[in-house]
């Protein structure tokens, strides 16, 4: 399951998910390639810091 691109660097997710194991394998899309370097951000929405 998941996606194998060795490139991706970046990863964006735009509101969270219900379930924390879905976002930890969208985030974990980015380098693939020990290599690499990755960044995964989050935009949550301002009610999760109430």
């Amino acid at each position: 399951q998941g996606v194998d691109i060795t490139d991706i660097e970046l990863v964006v997710q735009w509101r969270t998910t219900c379930d924390l194991n879905s976002l930890w394998q969208r985030f974990s899309r980015a380098a693939r390639d020990p290599s690499r370097t990755g960044l995964a951000i989050l935009f949550v929405e301002p009610r999760h810091f109430d």
